[in-house]
């Protein structure tokens, strides 16, 4: 079956997009899994929950490419009953993992308001499993984390405190250079990487410190990083193309539109524009004095020109709750991935209060269609990509709702080939 698309005022045929199909549910022994990560190095997928305040550690067991993973509970206290996670002082608010070294590194906020959170590097090897590497001092009440492609960037979104209490404790983002460092070296050491600490504030909030970063995006080529502020509306571009890190561009939403995750695709030239990036901001939105659910969309922007990229440009916003079917009602856009899939380029946004991902066709951005969806867990907040045996994969960290969480796989798959069996239930066995 084919279908045609409107591309640049020309009428083109192509086939129809793969199909998003929800695989597995697991229950895993963890209360809330909120974001998750996985280590290429050991098939290690690890994700943070905030209400134990523990970083859960899995080994993933492929028995066949075309079926879900095991996922293989792993206890690191075996002094201690049941499955233990590593425990952390303070909240974890995120995790991710290095490309290709056995290291995930877990921000964590500060014992009360006005002390700055830090970084955590854990060693995700079989043999020293769990243990702290070294740890690194962040900006205040980091809340989210993000590792560049290529391995040399750390970037963290520091929410601050965007109320009377923004002078003592200011939004930020901070930038870590991880390349030139054995980052599997046991340190114990704080802050002894070379860092640098971004004010972000100008243009996007009235008073400095009234700024608060939310999420963590890398450009493929990892030449800059996207961070949303959520209440303010906007997003701002890490330049890392020159000696230091520095403030970039900004995109700006209307009031309202709190964008949470975003994502960036590279490679994507615009027929007005030009060569530059795909940016896409998942829109969380809120509920106004006049009872109106406000942003609630997915947003997706060029950004430019490419080396530069001092510029961004709104291409088109879709309306999340219509193409789920709750119009009028609390979805809460949560999360974003942007990935090229054969001919197509497809946009999944995480549904947290629909209990939903939502598949769009953004292979023309100023025209994007709704390509399907799929239950997963309930609340899903963190997405993840992986690739395995020519497979892809979307896992998704579902919170849960007042109760235990669950994680989610789901397939891409064209739509000509075979389709996989429907979903099933299982549970993490552990080791």
């Amino acid at each position: 079956m084919l279908t045609l698309a409107l591309v640049a005022g020309c009428v083109l045929q192509g086939p129809p997009p793969p199909r998003l199909r929800p695989r597995a549910i697991i229950d895993v022994p963890s209360f809330a899994p909120e974001i998750g990560a996985f280590s290429p190095a050991h098939d290690v997928f690890v994700h943070i929950d905030a209400c134990w305040r523990t970083l859960e550690v899995y080994q993933l067991r492929w028995s066949n490419p075309m079926e879900p993973p095991t996922l293989v509970a792993l206890d690191l206290d075996e002094d201690r009953p049941g499955i233990q996670g590593r425990p952390f002082a303070t909240t974890p608010t995120s995790v991710a993992a290095h490309p290709t070294v056995p290291v995930a590194i877990v921000s964590s906020v500060g014992r009360f308001v006005e002390e700055p959170g830090q970084v955590t590097a854990i060693d995700l090897r079989p043999q020293t499993l769990g243990q702290t590497l070294w740890t690194q001092g962040v900006g205040h009440h980091p809340d989210s984390v993000a590792i560049s492609p290529d391995g040399r960037w750390l970037v963290v979104a520091n929410e601050g405190e965007g109320d009377s209490r923004a002078s003592v404790a200011p939004g930020s983002v901070s930038v870590v250079k991880l390349a030139g460092t054995d980052l599997l070296a046991h340190r114990r050491f704080h802050g002894a990487l070379e860092s640098w600490q971004l004010d972000v504030h100008e243009g996007l909030a009235l008073d400095a410190g009234e700024v608060e970063p939310e999420y963590v995006a890398f450009d493929p080529g990892s030449r800059f990083a996207l961070v949303t502020c959520q209440e303010n509306d906007g997003a701002v571009v890490i330049d890392l193309g020159g000696p230091e890190p520095k403030v970039g561009a900004k995109v700006f939403l209307p009031k309202g539109s709190e964008p949470d995750g975003c994502a960036v695709l590279d490679g994507y030239t615009d027929p007005t524009f030009g060569p530059g990036c795909l940016i896409a901001l998942a829109e969380e939105g809120k509920f106004d004095e006049q009872g109106r659910w406000l942003g609630q969309s997915v947003s997706f922007h060029w950004l430019g020109p490419e080396g530069l990229w001092s510029k961004s440009v709104l291409l088109s916003r879709l309306d999340v709750a219509a193409a789920v079917g709750q119009s009028g009602k609390e979805t809460c856009p949560e999360s974003v991935l942007l990935k090229r899939v054969g001919e197509h380029t497809l946009a999944f946004v995480g549904i947290e209060r629909a209990h939903q991902i939502l598949e769009i066709d953004v292979t023309d951005p100023r025209a994007p269609r709704t390509a399907g969806s799929a239950r997963v867990g309930k609340r899903p907040e963190g997405l993840l990509w992986v690739e395995h045996g020519g497979v892809v994969w979307i896992v998704s960290c579902d919170e849960g709702d007042d109760g235990p969480g669950e994680v989610s796989f789901l397939s891409v798959t064209a739509a000509g080939a075979p389709q996989p069996a429907a979903g099933r239930r299982a549970s993490a066995p552990a080791r």
